[in-house]
């Protein structure tokens, strides 16, 4: 364990102190997430993209659980057929989609949170709304 000194401060100074952990290295990640991101390209505005899908598969040897699969952004929504558990060896899909709010270019991402040590797992999204 570390330990950091806390910084004497004015008060009604907030201080945050963040921390990490690593996971091992050379240690593949066992939510395989194809593709790592996605691009919708141009998009007019208040029109909704076809959906694009992302594939999540399971390479470890055993159940991995989901706690949350969400889209951030307002032009972005998705949905998934990922069940609580899922099987080593196991995939299920996530489909996103793409509907600028206003133009210019948009940016979101996937966020899913799950058992697996690499957890959570993010996904870029960007589009241009026109």
């Amino acid at each position: 364990m570390i330990s950091l000194p806390i910084p004497k401060v004015s008060p009604g100074v907030l201080v945050l102190a963040l921390c990490a952990f690593a996971p091992a290295q050379n240690q593949p990640d066992a939510l395989i997430i194809s593709p790592p991101k996605v691009a919708f390209g141009n998009q007019s505005i208040a029109s909704e993209s076809a959906p694009v899908q992302i594939t999540v598969r399971n390479a470890s040897n055993s159940v991995i659980h989901f706690d949350q699969i969400i889209s951030s952004g307002i032009d972005f929504r998705s949905s998934n057929n990922c069940t609580a558990g899922l099987p080593a060896g196991a995939e299920c899909t996530v489909q996103v989609r793409f509907k600028p709010a206003i133009s210019g270019d948009r940016m979101g991402a996937i966020a899913i949170a799950a058992s697996d040590s690499g957890s959570p797992h993010y996904v870029p999204l960007a589009g241009t709304g026109q």
